[in-house]
């Protein structure tokens, strides 16, 4: 859900290796993740402020990219 708590779910069709990157509107990334599976629940809470942020999902071969952006209250 878009806003949220800082918990989210990230859920990919095709599992691909990869991580994902979550930055601030200043483009500074806040947390650095390795994703495992297809499924990830992502938990935010009590780590980062309140704000808008970007989700960037990036392949290890880097041939992907995908960047969503999610409000946090």
């Amino acid at each position: 859900p878009n806003p949220n708590t800082g918990e989210f779910t990230v859920k990919l069709d095709n599992f691909v290796k990869g991580k994902i990157e979550i930055s601030n509107y200043l483009g500074q990334i806040v947390k650095d993740i390795q994703i495992y599976s297809n499924v990830s629940i992502i938990n935010l809470e009590n780590e980062i402020e309140k704000g808008v942020y970007f989700v960037k999902f990036i392949t290890n071969d880097k041939q992907r990219t995908l960047i969503e952006k999610i409000i946090i209250e």
